[in-house]
């Protein structure tokens, strides 16, 4: 089960350190580096942690754009009302 906090700078850091350090393409075939040893065994918690950190941004933006969309509808219903007050 993913940890539901938000990732800190610093575990975002930690994170992308250990795939920098990994072999990049590494199969079962080659030989493993104690990076490629680092990264598959902090997978496990890695991976769930950015998938559920990719979810929460999600979501903030479905919020996020679904306000903006609410903030435009008041100012195009508040210009109308500013327009049909001149006509009088």
């Amino acid at each position: 089960m993913p940890d539901d906090t938000l990732l800190t700078d610093e575990e975002l850091a930690a994170i992308e350190a250990r795939a920098d350090a990994a072999t990049p393409g590494v199969g079962f075939s080659q030989s493993w580096t104690w990076g490629d040893a680092v990264f598959v065994a902090y997978a496990r918690t890695d991976i769930p942690r950015l998938v559920a950190e990719v979810r929460r941004l999600r979501e903030t933006v479905r919020w996020l754009r679904g306000a903006l969309r609410e903030i435009d509808d008041m100012l195009d219903l508040g210009a109308a009302l500013r327009g049909a007050g001149r006509d009088e």
